[in-house]
């Protein structure tokens, strides 16, 4: 005892009731790094406040869009031009200016039967770049397919397979 009549609180602790508090601690830690939520538990799922978004969904769309590959430098893009209209000279004319663009253009070639509408073919894997093709002259987004086996332009002997073909339709020839 004290002079004063007390117990000092520290001094008389049991070694039960420290265990137990130690316990108590360990527990509340274990349940922290679970979880609270669990599938196997049967409870529900937390409700968000009004105005909170889900962590995990925002971190799974910020990982989809990072697993994208960048679109090759132009240079390192084949592209083969064909005249698929009736306008003398288009396949030269966009060969041109996806040549002053920098694209690794292939000499020109005609197509048969003439066709309205552009098509922008693209080799597996070239869908960014043939949409960057498409893009520079003037074809709509809806141009864009991949190349049919066999492919709808002859490639010459000897000639490296182009990664996007284009049919120069009636739709972009005059422009």
């Amino acid at each position: 005892m004290s002079e004063t009549g007390r117990t000092n609180p520290l001094t008389g602790a049991s070694p039960r009731g420290i265990a137990l508090i130690i316990a108590a601690l360990v527990a509340g830690f274990v349940l922290i790094g679970t979880g609270l939520d669990s599938d196997s538990g049967g409870s529900s799922p937390a409700a968000l406040p009004a105005g909170a978004t889900d962590q995990t969904t925002s971190t799974t769309s910020a990982t989809t869009s990072t697993t994208l590959a960048p679109a090759l430098p132009n240079e390192q893009v084949r592209v083969l031009v064909a005249n698929a209209s009736s306008t003398s000279g288009a396949a030269q004319r966009f060969t041109d200016q996806l040549n002053a663009l920098n694209y690794a253009t292939l000499p020109p070639a005609n197509f048969d039967p003439n066709r309205e509408d552009t098509i922008v073919y693209f080799s597996e894997g070239f869908e960014r770049e043939a949409a960057g093709v498409a893009s520079a002259i003037g074809a709509a987004e809806t141009s864009l397919q991949p190349v049919p086996v066999p492919s709808p332009v002859e490639i010459p002997d000897g000639q490296t397979a182009p990664n996007v073909i284009v049919l120069v339709g009636g739709d972009i020839a005059g422009t």
